[in-house]
């Protein structure tokens, strides 16, 4: 089998790729001053022990390694046992995520974006240059 050579420009081309988005997005953010967002959209702010509840729900049921030994099980009892316990696993798993992501998508509607969406540009813009700066960083394996 013949290996492919790829000429080393292209490691370099993403990153110089996300650095110029990333000036862009930085320079887009000081040029343009309009923004408008109506009243009636802004929800109040969200509760403390509303927050704090949902992180120490998403610490106490989160997936742990103690789901190893029931895979360690059900390989020793049959191919079958592994299979259907990955499927409950993966099923309750996918189930568990869904419902997270929902839940979080309504406590995220309750908070004020506004005074942060003044500096979407800027955010996105800083998060793109830097990702791209360190993509040039080097790879030690």
């Amino acid at each position: 089998m013949t290996q492919v050579q790829v000429p080393a420009f292209t490691s370099k081309l993403g990153p110089i790729i996300l650095i110029i988005l990333g000036i862009y997005f930085i320079y887009r953010h000081h040029t343009h001053h309009h923004f408008h967002v109506d009243d009636e959209l802004i929800e109040g702010p969200i509760k403390k022990r509303q927050l704090i509840l949902s992180l120490m729900m998403f610490m106490i049921l989160s997936p742990c390694s103690e789901i190893l030994a029931f895979f360690f099980k059900a390989g020793s009892e049959s191919i079958q046992l592994f299979i259907l316990i990955a499927l409950i696993y993966s099923s309750i798993t996918i189930l568990g995520m869904l419902l997270w992501i929902n839940m979080a998508l309504h406590g995220l509607k309750k908070i004020n974006w506004h005074p942060i969406e003044h500096y979407a540009g800027l955010i996105t813009g800083i998060t793109i240059l830097i990702t791209g700066l360190i993509s040039f960083l080097p790879i030690k394996y």
